[in-house]
């Protein structure tokens, strides 16, 4: 199992925000997994876009329980979006022994961009962190969870060798000259209590944690992933569901049915 983080904060109330302490709790979590399983060194925790509170939160964290991450890095947002690192921040991962990888350029949907624009989302975030770290890039997060066959070729293409997706349940599978791996997604509600059913969920087909997540990809081939994403950010920034208007809760099911979703 290899976890996802986004923000580590005590306040945020964004929904893949997760509070330092919670983290915490995961990493020992994880420490203890990775004891059992006598996994080969891979490393099972991961963060995505680049935000600073990793490095300040997440890094010591990794540090205090001796385990390697990887901080896969929105590559225009570098030293340029305010809440994001440096990469004086980033080289200093680097020197402690972790990986920094590509999350592409600009954070585009990969599946809706035009052959030239995914060439640049992939080969010029690749390009630029190499340049300026000093190191190889050979590992991309899929931006939004978004991929198909055409940007897996592209992303061979380019020169990668791992995709990491936002799937929980896809097992490390080989494609081509890739290698695919899932992840779970944290959230500000998650605990080690969770993460223990996402393992267990693993090593069995039909489970409730399978299903919710079966139902999800649903509603997202439903709304389509455009309008999902819309749906997703939305929420996502809410401190919570009772924040969700009655006009916006109409809005809403009036596109679940106009695109035929019956959830």
């Amino acid at each position: 199992m290899i976890l996802t983080y986004h923000v580590v904060s005590e306040d945020s109330p964004y929904l893949y925000s997760i509070h330092p302490r919670d983290m915490e709790e995961h990493v020992r979590f994880m420490t203890g997994m990775q004891a059992e399983s006598r996994q080969n060194g891979m490393p099972c925790v991961t963060f995505d876009d680049g935000h600073v509170s990793q490095y300040y939160v997440g890094l010591p964290l990794l540090e205090q329980f001796h385990l390697r991450g990887i901080f896969f890095i929105t590559a225009e947002w570098t030293d340029s979006k305010p809440g994001y690192m440096s990469w004086v921040q980033l080289r200093d991962i680097v020197r402690r022994g972790h990986e920094v990888q590509s999350h592409g350029w600009s954070h585009k949907f990969l599946t809706q961009c035009s052959p030239s624009k995914l060439r640049q989302e992939l080969r010029r975030s690749k390009q630029v962190l190499e340049d300026g770290l000093g190191t190889q890039v050979d590992a991309l997060a899929i931006p939004n969870g978004a991929w198909n066959g055409r940007v897996l070729s592209e992303c061979a293409e380019a020169g990668y060798r791992r995709v990491y997706t936002s799937e929980p349940f896809l097992r490390q599978v080989k494609r081509g000259n890739l290698e695919l791996f899932g992840r779970v997604s944290v959230q500000r509600t998650t605990t080690s209590r969770t993460l223990a059913q996402f393992a267990r969920a693993e090593r069995t087909v039909f489970s409730s944690v399978r299903v919710r997540h079966r139902a999800k990809r649903a509603v997202r081939a439903a709304l389509g992933q455009r309008l999902y994403h819309r749906l997703w950010c939305w929420i996502a920034r809410a401190d919570s569901r009772d924040d969700v208007s009655p006009a916006h809760q109409d809005t809403l099911g009036k596109a679940l049915k106009s695109r035929g979703a019956t959830f």
